[in-house]
């Protein structure tokens, strides 16, 4: 099988290390962001103290600006299947 890019992968043999790194790295990675998202509520207190002068405040906007969450929707609905009759 040719790979149409050059990070496409070349056979599925490939495919199981790529899949045991990516585990690897996501238990590596779970517990970091457990412990930053611990920390991020002592950081938006922090940034208030920056409102004193128009660049703090303008610095304190971008944090709040950067911390929401926007909930861009879902994927479709996956269409329902249609029964197609056997032809005789």
């Amino acid at each position: 099988m040719k790979a149409s890019h050059p990070w496409a992968l070349r056979s599925s043999s490939l495919t199981r290390p790529a899949i045991s790194r990516r585990r690897a790295l996501t238990e590596f990675l779970r517990p970091r962001f457990e412990e930053l998202s611990q920390l991020l509520p002592t950081m938006d207190r922090l940034v208030l103290r920056f409102r004193k002068t128009e660049a703090g405040t303008r610095f304190a906007d971008s944090w709040k600006a950067a911390r929401l969450v926007r909930d861009l929707g879902q994927a479709a609905a996956p269409e329902p299947h249609q029964a197609v009759e056997p032809t005789p």
